[in-house]
Formats: structure tokens, C-alpha cells, sequence
């Protein structure tokens, strides 16, 4: 029996393997087993690796989402005080492009 470990070094798993009585167990064979042990582990940790990358990625699309709605909402109440000041200053009020021109709203 061999230990499969995740990426945290944290057994996963035991890999057991029968071995044929007529070899010995030699460098060879101990190779081969850690290559078959390898070929059994990559696989899982790489599916481990891809879930939490999507469980990121999805938190931070939701994180997202609430700062857009977050500043949409701060940039609609900043747009209405600013109508409400506008329509009530006592003196003439005029927003001007880069250009120097007066920006008028449609």
C-alpha cells in the first residue's frame, strides 16, 4: 500500500498494489509504482486545483456584480443631487466640455 497525498501534502487516499511474487522489489519496480502513483494523483489534484479556481472565480464575478450595483446606485443618487442643486441655485449655472463649450443636456 502506497499513500496518495493532495496538494497539501495530506493523504487523499492509499493506492494498493499486489506484486508479483517471482520479482524482486527493486529501484525498477519502485519507480514504476511511484510513476503509476503519480499517474493516479495528478489527474485528481489537477480536478481539485480546477474546482477551486471556478469557486473563485465565481465569488469574485458575485463580488463584482455588487460593486457595480453598488456604484450604479451611488452614481444615481450623485446625479440626482446634483439635478436637484442645479434646478435650485439662485445664480446661472453652466457645464462646460474640454472644448470650452457649454454642455447642454438633451
Amino acid at each position: 500500500m502506497f499513500p496518495l497525498y493532495n496538494k497539501f501534502r495530506e493523504s487523499a487516499g492509499i493506492s494498493r498494489y499486489r506484486f508479483e511474487s517471482t520479482k524482486a522489489y527493486d529501484d525498477d519496480y519502485r519507480q514504476f509504482i511511484n510513476l503509476v502513483t503519480q499517474q493516479v494523483t495528478t489527474p485528481q489534484l489537477s480536478a481539485v486545483i480546477l474546482r477551486e479556481e471556478v469557486e473563485r472565480r465565481a465569488a469574485l464575478a458575485r463580488q463584482e456584480a455588487l460593486d457595480r450595483d453598488r456604484l450604479s446606485k451611488e452614481l444615481s443618487e450623485a446625479e440626482t443631487k446634483f439635478a436637484r442643486f442645479a434646478t435650485r441655485a439662485p445664480i446661472g449655472l453652466a457645464i462646460l466640455g474640454v472644448d470650452g463649450l457649454a454642455y447642454l443636456p438633451m
